[in-house]
């Protein structure tokens, strides 16, 4: 469904579940999808989350022009979308960095997630791998 507020679906609007969702969502934080996403997602489904970290870091953390270009900041952002992913019943299986940037040339992240039958919390996925992921996006994508 492009072109469609994940926000505004539901499984009333769709009437079953789904096995899969990618998102690519502008201009509000991901972590504001996952009430929708724990309605039409099926136990085990999969999600492809893209994140965009000029709107998930707060204002004062994000330059002229929109742009995130701090690594700490990068890092923060995927720790608390991850962590608060993880508390919601969901699986942080993998994440990397998109070879892509953004519009305005920032550098966004990819994660794939699983819903865990059970809401039970697990462990957040590694502050190491998050580390090196972000160097190497800041390596790859450098200006």
């Amino acid at each position: 469904m492009e072109k469609t507020n994940i926000k505004d679906i539901s499984f009333d609007i769709l009437k079953e579940k789904v096995d899969f969702i990618s998102t690519d969502i502008s201009f509000i934080s991901v972590l504001k999808i996952i009430p929708a996403v724990k309605s039409i997602l099926k136990d085990n489904g999969e999600l492809v989350i893209l994140i965009k970290p000029q709107f998930e870091a707060g204002r004062e953390k994000v330059g002229k022009g929109g742009i995130v270009k701090d690594s700490r900041v990068h890092e923060e952002v995927i720790q608390r979308v991850v962590e608060k992913f993880s508390d919601e019943g969901f699986k942080v299986i993998d994440i990397t960095y998109s070879p892509i940037k953004g519009g305005q040339g920032n550098i966004e992240f990819l994660a794939y997630i699983q819903r865990e039958k059970h809401d039970d919390k697990h462990v957040v996925f590694s502050k190491d791998i998050i580390h090196k992921v972000v160097e190497e996006a800041h390596t790859y994508l450098k200006e």
